[in-house]
């Protein structure tokens, strides 16, 4: 562009007619300017009020990403409740898996609650959680008195102390599974045969499968007696753990352990279907007796075939 071309461009500042009674003041402030320039002390300039931050005023730093980050609800990346089905005094212990997000190492707690009317069961506190790393608790079943929950649909729940319960709503995986107390003793075909009542003593229920199918226990606890006997065939009886009921399995082909002492699990092979003793065909004579134990003073169980019949809907 050129130099007329810019001229053309250049406003000049329009002269204003000043009033006849702004010549005094005009005059005044000249003078005070005029010592201003010979390097006289200007007095201070009046404080202006405003409802923005102040000429000179340090301002708030903004917050860091970290310390933003210790003010929020912590949230959870992954959460894995297994297996489906968890069973008391067993090697299937209920388990949790998660993992936290963001970049804050926090204390958490984790609950595990029945849904049914949403009581903790259990507890754990856990420091120092690192984000990104996969923490784990396993539960088998017991409540924070000493004795196991009831039966049914339990959920793992993670809360931070302090600030309530943690945000799960973008975390992968399952967080409730089902925890019973008892477990089927056969993993196979089957049918029933005489129950309670039937015939002389008859106090169980029987069990046909095929001689051979393996026995577990439907209950953990202490092997209190192994033997053989002319009707009962090879037997054994054990005491619930965190019962008061001993469980009798009768008609056993023979098996070297478990052994009198022993422990053995919910779920444990302890055994295997025969037709030892007085035995038509290969079954499980089946008994649970009440404390104070069988045959010292106890009873047997007599709903034994319903009480069976609904383990079997779930054990396998």
């Amino acid at each position: 562009m050129s130099s007329r071309g810019l001229g053309r461009a250049r406003s000049r500042t329009p002269k204003h007619t000043l009033p006849a009674f702004r010549g005094a003041a005009i005059a005044a402030l000249t003078a005070v300017a005029l010592p201003a320039a010979a390097g006289a002390q200007q007095p201070a300039a009046p404080t202006v009020e405003a409802d923005g931050p102040q000429a000179g005023a340090t301002e708030p730093e903004p917050k860091s990403k970290a310390s933003s980050d210790a003010t929020k609800q912590a949230r959870m990346r992954r959460t894995e409740a297994s297996p489906r089905r968890a069973f008391a005094d067993s090697g299937r212990k209920a388990r949790f898996d998660f993992k936290l997000a963001g970049k804050k190492t926090r204390t958490l707690v984790v609950k595990v609650k029945k849904l049914s009317d949403g009581k903790t069961r259990r507890r754990w506190r856990l420091k120092d959680v690192e984000p990104g790393e996969t923490q784990t608790v396993t539960w088998g079943g017991k409540t924070r008195k000493g004795g196991f929950s009831r039966q049914g649909k339990h959920v793992f729940k993670v809360y931070e102390p302090g600030k309530g319960k943690t945000d799960m709503s973008e975390a992968n995986g399952k967080k409730r599974f089902r925890f019973y107390r008892h477990r089927f003793p056969i993993r196979a075909n089957h049918t029933y045969g005489d129950g309670f009542g039937a015939g002389r003593g008859h106090q169980g229920v029987d069990i046909f499968a095929k001689c051979g199918r393996s026995l577990r226990a439907v209950r953990g606890g202490k092997v209190e007696v192994r033997a053989h006997h002319g009707a009962a065939g090879r037997y054994i009886v054990i005491d619930g753990h965190g019962t008061d009921r001993d469980y009798v399995y009768m008609h056993m082909q023979r098996r070297k352990r478990p052994q009198v002492g022993d422990r053995v699990k919910t779920g444990e092979k302890i055994g295997f279907v025969g037709e030892t003793g007085n035995a038509s065909g290969c079954h499980l004579h089946f008994e649970v007796w009440r404390g104070p134990g069988w045959y010292q003073g106890g009873s047997p169980v007599r709903s034994i075939k319903r009480m069976t019949q609904r383990w079997a809907t779930y054990s396998w």
